[in-house]
């Protein structure tokens, strides 16, 4: 498994940086982590809570304008006319950073877990620095999280985090039908196409995930998610 503990899919990391920013100066005096290191990481924190939510705020918009263009371009005549979509990021961004927030993050972390006279693994849950082999991923209590997102023609988009994991192995369903494989995910988020049971028509559908490691299932189904399917 890979040893890295910051997640790849995008909020599950900006969840990890305001974990990791609160409970860093609780260990501060402990690990002498210096009063710059700290500031550091507040202004990556406040960076990547804010690009997050942009990048999730833009993609609601995206379907907005989609939809949208769709709509002029394609509607009835004489039909009304649909409500102009917006397209701006959320207010008051925060001061730029330099690039490498990861690799800072790394390097505090990095710093603490050297200290082996004094480094417990409470501290390193505490801080989510424990990585998947630390932690000993364990199969009957490890499963996927997923995150669906509708996209234009009959497209699926899953982000989820891999713990460390190969892959991710999709399995979609119609309703009362029989499950089936959708798509295999190396990376995170991954996009899929699944037709519909009447072509051209949206229709609503399950999925649900299992991990792969080595190409072998690894641990349990995730929860069956409901989506749609939409032209």
């Amino acid at each position: 498994m890979a040893k890295d503990f910051i997640p790849n899919n995008w909020s599950a990391f900006a969840d990890w940086s305001e974990n990791f920013n609160t409970y860093l100066p609780d260990l501060a005096a402990k690990y002498g982590i210096s009063a710059a290191t700290l500031a550091q990481t507040v202004l990556d924190n406040n960076w990547v809570k804010y690009w997050v939510q942009a990048k999730v705020a833009a993609k609601a918009q995206e379907k907005q304008l989609n939809d949208y263009a769709d709509e002029i371009a394609n509607g009835a005549l004489n039909a009304p006319a649909p409500k102009e979509p917006t397209w701006a990021l959320p207010a008051n961004p925060p001061p730029a950073v330099a690039p490498g927030v990861k690799k800072r993050y790394r390097e505090t972390a990095g710093g603490i877990k050297a200290q082996k006279s004094i480094y417990t693994q409470a501290d390193g849950e505490l801080l989510s620095i424990v990585s998947p082999d630390e932690g000993g991923l364990a199969p009957e209590d490890t499963a996927p999280v997923l995150k669906l997102f509708s996209m234009p023609n009959f497209a699926l988009e899953v982000e989820f985090r891999k713990f460390g994991l190969d892959g991710l192995r999709v399995e979609y369903r119609y309703k009362n039908g029989t499950w089936k494989l959708a798509a295999t995910l190396m990376s995170s988020p991954g996009v899929f196409n699944i037709e519909p049971t009447t072509p051209g028509n949206a229709e609503q559908i399950e999925i649900r995930a299992i991990f792969l490691e080595k190409n072998e299932p690894f641990g349990s189904f995730s929860p069956i998610y409901t989506t749609i399917i939409q032209p």
